[in-house]
């Protein structure tokens, strides 16, 4: 077994943290040129998929931050959820976006992240001699 340093595993997570973070920008940024294309609403896409990026980068930040501070990682997630109610009201309400397109945004988003996740864990479970 080859012993990694704490500190190269934090880098490569980070990268990888990066990764999925931009990933789900260029997707949500093409999505909505799309939506652009062919209807209105494309700054709901933009904004309900710049939320879910936000969310990502919160709990990214949140678990590095907490460590093995549960408390605080739950703290972190009430406060993540309350913002997230808050911006899609703000969104929907104020901003008088369209919730579909809302929706959209928030689901190119989710989906990137998941793609992008799964890609990096087949990578290293393909070196693992598991893949």
């Amino acid at each position: 077994m080859k012993v990694v340093p704490m500190f190269d595993a934090r880098s490569e997570q980070s990268f990888n943290v990066r990764s999925v973070l931009i990933s789900q920008l260029i997707v949500v940024l093409i999505v909505a040129v799309v939506v652009l294309s062919f209807a209105k609403p494309w700054l709901g896409v933009l904004f309900g998929g710049l939320t879910v990026v936000l969310s990502t980068w919160h709990v990214h930040k949140s678990v590095h931050k907490a460590g093995e501070d549960k408390v605080q990682m739950l703290k972190a997630a009430g406060f993540r959820f309350a913002f997230f109610l808050l911006a899609l009201a703000i969104g929907i309400y104020i901003l008088s976006l369209h919730p579909f397109a809302v929706i959209v945004g928030m689901l190119v988003a989710y989906a990137t992240m998941y793609v992008i996740s799964l890609m990096f864990v087949y990578k290293n479970m393909k070196g693992d001699g598991l893949g």
